[in-house]
């Protein structure tokens, strides 16, 4: 569906997890996971309907592949659960984006003015 947006498929992500794994465990370089959950994402489907849900989506899309590096690899995991891997990337620094990720989403205008927030995990190899 998210054609408007560069966004990897599941099996591209996970073969992107393990090159940019083995080039940071070969330099000794950081590797930052970011899992993204959309709060409450049933609500916005049950009232709003499945289409409108799907723009929504895509809007988050948009927002992330705005804000991401080019080297920053986003995916959905499923539903609305997305991942972003942040490569040479330490915790703090990858923190810090998940922080302003969220800032971005929770001011932006969504489809219906829907409001929307996320709640991100961080993770550092």
């Amino acid at each position: 569906m998210f054609t408007s947006v560069q966004i990897d498929k599941h099996n591209t992500i996970n073969q992107r997890l393990e090159a940019e794994f083995l080039r940071a465990k070969r330099y000794g370089s950081s590797l930052s996971c970011m899992m993204i959950d959309v709060d409450h994402f049933k609500n916005v489907n049950d009232e709003h309907g499945n289409m409108v849900g799907d723009q929504v989506l895509m809007r988050l899309c948009e927002l992330v592949t705005e804000t991401k590096r080019l080297s920053d690899v986003f995916a959905r995991h499923g539903g609305e659960e997305f991942v972003l891997l942040v490569p040479r990337t330490d915790l703090v620094a990858a923190s810090e984006i998940a922080i302003r990720l969220c800032e971005i989403i929770d001011k932006a205008s969504m489809p219906y003015d829907i409001h929307l927030s996320c709640s991100l995990g961080v993770a550092q190899y």
